[in-house]
């Protein structure tokens, strides 16, 4: 650290955060931490929260929520994820959903949840779609049995398992759908791709121009809504697949704000500044 003169630590996630905090205390050096998730959980040792001399938070909702640590109150301002400009490709007809993300206990419910109760009732009504879910994980492999069966059952590949992927722009293009929220809807809608908000706590609606104020300030999370259920997922997608053609033009709508409000050479301006303030 002191040999190669750095000048200011970055940490993500609550382990890197705390061994920033102390290494920045130790070597006199300031430490900017981004949450991108809860605070309560990034931030829950009292050492990340006196030595950080700024936390970033990506989503205005859980900025809001820390302020159930009132002694990080003037060190916090909100900073979304950036996202470079993209290609936008339409699908031409593309039936598949795409599911992108570790697979631990949280992302494997979504994704069993699918593919055991809602994948069965969409094949019966659109027979091309495929589900094709990249990532990798301590609960791939019961993703991959639950894939498994119901391929077998089909007597196709329905479930597209691609593992991890180091880049996943071209998943995200091919893709009718993805289902997800945070990092992973907004590189979507950077691609044009329509976006279905949805993890293992809130099961959310279709980004549209007319939510899309909302959702961003909530990290693409709907943050007001209830777990998923079968019936309801299954509304919001065969909603999707009764006029594609629609979303996909709205989405279109929506790349053209995106590439504006959370432009990457924006952002990194705005964290550059940032780190300038500390130096």
């Amino acid at each position: 650290m002191i040999h190669s003169r750095i000048q200011v630590i970055h940490a993500h996630q609550r382990y890197p955060i705390l061994l920033a905090s102390i290494i920045g205390k130790m070597t006199r050096t300031p430490v900017v931490s981004t949450v991108h998730g809860r605070s309560q959980y990034d931030l829950r040792h009292c050492i990340s929260r006196k030595y950080s001399d700024k936390i970033i938070f990506v989503s205005k909702f859980v900025l809001k929520a820390s302020s159930r640590f009132p002694d990080i109150q003037d060190k916090v301002v909100f900073i979304p994820n950036g996202v470079p400009t993209a290609i936008n490709k339409p699908s031409n007809g593309s039936f598949r959903i795409s599911y992108i993300s570790r697979m631990d206990s949280k992302h494997s419910f979504v994704i069993l949840l699918f593919i055991q109760k809602v994948l069965p009732r969409l094949i019966k009504d659109y027979p091309m779609i495929t589900f094709n879910i990249v990532g990798s994980g301590h609960c791939l492999q019961e993703v991959k049995k639950e894939a498994l069966q119901l391929n077998q059952a089909c007597n196709r590949e329905v479930c597209i398992i691609s593992g991890f992927q180091p880049e996943v722009m071209a998943h995200i293009q091919e893709s009718a759908l993805i289902l997800g929220v945070g990092r992973v809807a907004l590189e979507a809608l950077a691609c044009g791709v329509p976006v279905l908000s949805v993890n293992k706590k809130h099961l959310g609606t279709m980004i549209s121009r007319k939510n899309y104020s909302w959702y961003k300030e909530n990290n693409f999370l709907a943050i007001a809504n209830e777990p998923p259920n079968a019936d309801s997922f299954y509304d919001l997608l065969n909603n999707f697949f009764v006029n594609p053609s629609y979303w996909q033009n709205e989405t279109g709508f929506l790349k053209k704000m995106v590439d504006e409000e959370f432009n990457s050479l924006k952002i990194a301006v705005r964290i550059e500044s940032l780190y300038k303030e500390l130096i």
